[in-house]
């Protein structure tokens, strides 16, 4: 799957935001939540995207 840094970006961010609410709310179980799966789909992202090819 084709994927790209922006839109990676935008991802992470949306997550972020959620996570925010989740604190402000006092949810903070839920906001570490929303954070670990942020950056494991960040991580998978990253590992799926080959920038750089192997010469």
């Amino acid at each position: 799957m084709e994927r790209s840094y922006k839109k990676m970006y935008f991802d992470l961010f949306r997550m972020l935001a959620m996570a925010v609410e989740a604190m402000d709310e006092k949810d903070m179980f839920k906001a570490r939540k929303i954070l670990i799966a942020a950056m494991q789909a960040a991580e998978e992202a990253n590992m799926e995207m080959d920038i750089i090819p192997e010469e």
